[in-house]
């Protein structure tokens, strides 16, 4: 399909509709973004009268480099010793005095460096550590090093730059960085959202201003603030809404209106895939809420508490998964896929279909060609292109495993070419029944995707290796001896 079409000449983009009118009078209107959209999504409705209305927009922090712009400002660490994008473990956070974040270091790395550009040249001062974990510290300001021990102690010279190398005490696994004072770097300021426009209709709203820094790492919603009037005029007809906060920033909703929201929402929820189909989310605590999935709506998902408790099922939006959390549930909860009844049914009926067709091959096998008068072999200019195409079909379709399945199609004896075909199908289908495809990556799916991979490489075979003889279909002649004369 096509996923994006760009133009020097038009602004194009998606927008969400919403269905029927709406009378901005009598009813607030709530927009909320898809996981598809990017940083300026936008949505349009049909406005039945004009009417001026309040304008709240929430958003939550995107993880990235502007993020972490944002939350190091005015000063800015790079480094290439982290794990992930997290803004509660990247390296700015071993600077910011907070307790709760700290630079992680992945696995294999003995030593971490962070390049540090200041605002401007200042004396560098002393840098003081814990010291947990550290060997040693070494900084290096216009390629001049200072060696320190693990505690820190005074760097000389003066510049806008510097380099500063952890060095860890012997270990394995991942390591954090202890918080660094330094002197050339200020306490950490108050966080500004620069204030960005929100266009309804012809009327253009700007928020922005002063941030909870605890909240924006955490990615909990934040209420940016008007940065001037917060109301928008909404006139008669189509009126389109759009948002274009910074890059650091991803919309949560936009609200029209004066809506007051129940207890349950902003509730924070910290997810992880563990495997295929199993999902472990940390929620934490708050009014009765509802915990959305970005999988479809099946009854095999289960969601358990840590105390074994079994959350009730919902479906959203018509097809997404869902559950319910009650006021008092906070701590993590597990969420498993088990294939249902119905499911396995299903996907039970493909192999059953074919295991009839196997037998009703035994069945009839003495009614059909005979095994003796199967299809000579093709010539040997014809198996070398049988191999060469299934081969490249092989990769193409399945890679490393493709390959080795193309090759092992033709090994098998060619009068089971047939049978083992129908069994490889047969297996397939029964390990989906068995173990579900709740995923591409679940076993199920791999199984039944190598079984069919297998089923098309026996099929290639078959273009090539056989065909029929030359000459009559009829039955070769029989000698009768001739009777000795009496």
């Amino acid at each position: 399909g096509i996923a994006e079409i760009s133009s020097d000449v038009r602004a194009w983009g998606s927008r969400i509709s919403l269905p029927g009118e709406v009378d901005p009078r009598r009813t607030s209107v709530v927009l909320s973004p898809l996981a598809e959209d990017g940083s300026a999504p936008r949505w349009a409705f049909h406005s039945t009268a004009s009417a001026r209305v309040p304008v709240e927009v929430s958003a939550r922090s995107r993880p990235g480099p502007a993020l972490e712009s944002l939350l190091d400002a005015p000063e800015r660490f790079s480094s290439e010793d982290r794990v992930g994008d997290d803004a509660t473990s990247r390296p700015g956070a071993a600077f910011d005095g907070d307790p709760a974040t700290a630079w992680r270091v992945p696995a294999g790395r003995e030593s971490a460096t962070v390049d540090v550009e200041l605002p401007s040249a200042t004396s560098i001062g002393r840098i003081s550590t814990g010291g947990t974990g550290l060997a040693g510290i070494r900084a290096t300001i216009g390629g001049r090093v200072t060696t320190l021990p693990r505690t820190g102690g005074a760097v000389e010279g003066e510049d806008d730059r510097i380099s500063l190398t952890f060095v860890r005490t012997a270990g394995e696994g991942e390591w954090t960085v202890p918080e660094v004072e330094l002197d050339a770097i200020a306490a950490p300021e108050d966080v500004r959202v620069p204030c960005t426009a929100v266009t309804v209709g012809a009327s253009t709203v700007r928020v922005g201003g002063e941030v909870d820094r605890e909240r924006l790492v955490n990615g909990d919603p934040l209420i940016l603030e008007p940065c001037g009037t917060a109301e928008a005029v909404v006139a008669p007809g189509t009126v389109d809404v759009r948002t274009d906060l910074p890059a650091a920033l991803q919309v949560e909703r936009v609200v029209l209106g004066s809506t007051e929201f129940g207890p349950g929402a902003g509730r924070s929820v910290l997810a992880r895939e563990e495997a295929p189909g199993r999902i472990v989310a940390s929620v934490s605590g708050g009014g009765d809420a509802v915990l959305a999935l970005a999988q479809g709506a099946n009854e095999g998902w289960r969601a358990t508490t840590s105390s074994g408790r079994e959350l009730e099922r919902l479906t959203i939006d018509g097809w997404r998964q869902g559950f319910r959390l009650p006021a008092s549930l906070s701590g993590e909860v597990v969420i498993d896929f088990a294939p249902s009844a119905a499911h396995r049914w299903g996907l039970a009926a493909g192999p059953v279909a074919l295991l009839l067709l196997l037998g009703t091959l035994v069945a009839t096998r003495r009614t059909r060609l005979p095994w003796d008068r199967w299809p000579a072999r093709a010539t040997t200019v014809d198996l070398r292109i049988g191999w060469l195409v299934s081969g490249v079909l092989g990769f193409l379709c399945g890679g490393l495993a493709g390959l080795v399945l193309a090759g092992l199609a033709w090994v098998i004896p060619r009068r089971r070419v047939v049978s083992v075909a129908i069994v490889s199908m047969a297996l397939g289908a029964m390990a989906m029944a068995a173990l579900g495809v709740v995923d591409r990556t679940s076993a199920g799916t791999v199984l039944g995707q190598l079984a069919g991979l297998f089923t098309l490489s026996l099929l290639a075979r078959s273009l090539f290796d056989g065909g029929p003889r030359p000459g009559s279909d009829a039955p070769p002649a029989t000698t009768t001896a001739t009777p000795t004369p009496r």
